[in-house]
């Protein structure tokens, strides 16, 4: 690079340092390594590589130092709503005391019945307290209680084992509803809807970082390049922030060579690469000739499809791909297992798995064989008649086609 080059380099760089914008920097940095090289002037380029990664870092500080200002504020709100709650508790208490006052010369009250907490109800005055004082925590509870805590999306044991929740800092899901658990707790304050689309993105494509300009492109197409610069900017410290719950020392998202990428050294559980990782172990034992150990593979698997990836992005382009993808390895090992058990004439368990294909693909004629045979198999040739009128129906009006042959030779067979 020549001299006047390497100076307005330079001085562009100061401007940006005044001001703070280190993103920017690096940026510059990024593209003067490329008309650079690093044998002809070796001092140079350890300069910028080194310049690049402290401005890197001096804008991970930056954010950090915004997300503490934040958590300050928070904190000394919430200290302060909690001192209000303290003191309108003491007042209730000493409206309570006054009004249960023994007057001089009244007969002696009753003893006063247990808690609920032993079994036994409390009086109306005692639970109308009760519920003034759940009001003024924020709380839906009519009356204290020792109810087991119930299993919701609150809770991923619904379909995470202990073990995961206590092994994996993230558990995400994205077959079906997108969800994430940070330490089992089910994040739902997402600080916009850029920063939760943003994840989804990184999720899709975690084996190869994603360039700025990509994310760019998908997320702010019409956008001027400042602007959507800044929007990607904000999106990504609103996504740190909310994975991070409070751990500033938590990374979940990396920036290296103007790429962004998902951490997945910080330990992240995905039921998308489970799912697969069953399918592949199911067909290795399969060529091995380990038939019934591959079926418990394919089951777990099949049990981890809750729906379609990404399926609630209904009109976003990038997804598809990887939704077809997946739901085709599905619909292969849903089809597997229906023909396994109709071999082993277990023709409930055949059934089952061929509604669950049809209910993804109900154009799926060979499913509609399968229920065809497992009806009649079963004695209800009633439902093997309507199983065809079905299959005749969809296939017309999805597709304007009519059943093969083999379809419907088995039907004048029924």
């Amino acid at each position: 690079m020549k001299d006047y080059l390497k100076i307005k380099l330079v001085r562009d760089m100061s401007e940006l340092l005044d001001n703070r914008q280190y993103e920017q920097i690096a940026e510059l940095i990024q593209k003067a390594e490329g008309e650079i090289d690093p044998a002809d002037d070796p001092v140079f380029a350890n300069i910028l590589v080194a310049t690049r990664h402290i401005c890197i870092s001096c804008s991970q500080y930056m954010d950090e130092q915004l997300w503490r200002q934040q958590a300050y504020e928070a904190a000394n709100l919430r200290e302060k709503t909690l001192r209000q709650q303290v003191r309108a508790l003491l007042n209730l208490v000493g409206e309570s005391g006054t009004s249960e006052t023994q007057q001089e010369g009244e007969a002696p009250p009753c003893p006063a019945p247990r808690s609920p907490l032993h079994g036994i109800d409390e009086p109306e005055e005692s639970f109308n307290l009760w519920q003034r004082i759940q009001g003024l925590l924020g709380r839906k509870s009519s009356s204290p209680s020792l109810a087991p805590t119930e299993v919701t999306e609150d809770n991923p044991l619904e379909s995470t084992s202990p073990e995961q929740s206590q092994q994996f800092s993230l558990v995400i899901y994205c077959l079906g509803n997108f969800r994430v658990y940070r330490n089992a707790c089910l994040i739902t304050d997402w600080n916009g809807v850029k920063a939760r689309s943003l994840l989804k993105y990184l999720v899709t494509y975690r084996n190869t970082p994603v360039a700025k300009d990509i994310l760019l492109d998908v997320f702010w197409p019409e956008a001027d390049p400042k602007s959507a610069r800044r929007s990607l900017h904000q999106a990504v410290y609103s996504l740190r922030q909310t994975l991070r719950q409070g751990e500033v020392d938590f990374q979940p998202i990396l920036f290296e060579r103007d790429r962004y990428a998902l951490n997945v050294g910080i330990g992240i559980w995905l039921d998308c690469a489970k799912f697969e990782a069953h399918v592949q172990a199911g067909q290795r034992l399969e060529g091995n000739g380990r038939l019934a150990e591959a079926i418990a593979e394919y089951r777990i698997a099949e049990s981890l499809y809750q729906g379609d990836f990404m399926e609630e992005d209904l009109y976003d382009d990038w997804p598809r791909v990887e939704q077809e993808r997946l739901k085709n390895i599905y619909l292969d090992i849903a089809n597997r297992l229906s023909s396994y058990y109709l071999r082993r004439r277990d023709h409930d368990e055949a059934v089952t798995f061929c509604q669950k294909l049809l209910a993804r693909d109900p154009c799926h004629e060979e499913t509609h064989r399968q229920l065809m045979r497992c009806y009649l198999a079963r004695g209800q040739r009633h439902l093997a008649v309507r199983q065809y009128q079905s299959c005749l129906d969809i296939l017309r009006a999805e597709l304007n086609l009519t059943p093969s042959t083999e379809t419907v030779t088995l039907y004048q067979s029924i």
